[in-house]
C-alpha cells in the first residue's frame, strides 16, 4: 500500500466517526442563586468580592448583559 492509501483510510475513518456522532442529551440545569445561598462572609471567601460590590457592578452593567430568556 502506498502512502496515499494510508491518508485516504484516515479520512474515511474520520468521516465514519463524524456520521456516527451522537450528541449528549440536552439538559437544562437550575441556576444556583449565589446571593442567597451564601452569607456575606462565605460569599467573600468563595468569590473574593463582597455582595455589595457585586450588586454595584451589576447595577452598572445590567442593561448590557440582560438575557432574552428567563431560564
Amino acid at each position: 500500500m502506498d502512502i496515499f492509501g494510508i491518508f485516504y483510510e484516515d479520512d474515511d475513518q474520520e468521516i465514519i466517526e463524524f456520521l456516527n456522532y451522537q450528541r449528549r442529551t440536552y439538559t437544562i440545569r437550575m441556576r444556583v442563586d449565589h446571593m442567597t445561598l451564601w452569607d456575606d462572609h462565605d460569599f467573600r471567601i468563595r468569590f473574593r468580592i463582597s455582595k455589595v460590590v457585586v450588586l454595584q457592578v451589576l447595577d452598572h452593567i445590567n442593561d448590557q448583559i440582560s438575557s432574552l430568556t428567563d431560564r
